[in-house]
């Protein structure tokens, strides 16, 4: 299916990591009103799943997914401007607080990221948690 608008040059193919990545984005956009509970947990790379779900407490899993996505689009390679890495995109200003070669693992840094979480709720992340 060819898709319309902005998207005009994406090709939806189901079942593809890009593509659930594009759903999910579509989703987002053009129903930010009527977004279900657990769409994001649905959405979300199996590695992923199971760290939210290991390091979140439940009631947090959708926006935790959400977050993280808007972040980095669940990249674990991905690197910020300020130089945050990874798909929850923790700042160079934690470096010292974490193993920053572990940061690079998706579990450890879903860790990290709820670490911060505890101390701070979504407020590192409040760009992202806006979109949510």
């Amino acid at each position: 299916m060819v898709l319309g608008g902005r998207f005009d040059s994406l090709y939806y193919n189901p079942g593809t990591a890009d593509n659930v990545r594009v759903a999910a984005t579509l989703w987002h956009e053009l129903t930010p009103a009527s977004r279900d509970a657990g769409y994001w947990a649905a959405a979300a790379p199996s590695e992923i799943t199971v760290a939210v779900h290991r390091h979140f407490p439940p009631e947090e899993w959708d926006t935790a997914f959400c977050v993280a996505f808007r972040a980095s689009t669940w990249q674990p390679t991905a690197v910020g401007l300020a130089g945050e890495i990874s798909i929850w995109q923790i700042h160079p200003v934690h470096f010292g607080r974490f193993d920053t070669e572990r940061l690079w693992k998706i579990d450890y840094n879903t860790w990290a990221a709820s670490v911060l979480w505890q101390e701070r709720g979504w407020q590192p992340w409040v760009a992202e948690r806006a979109q949510c």
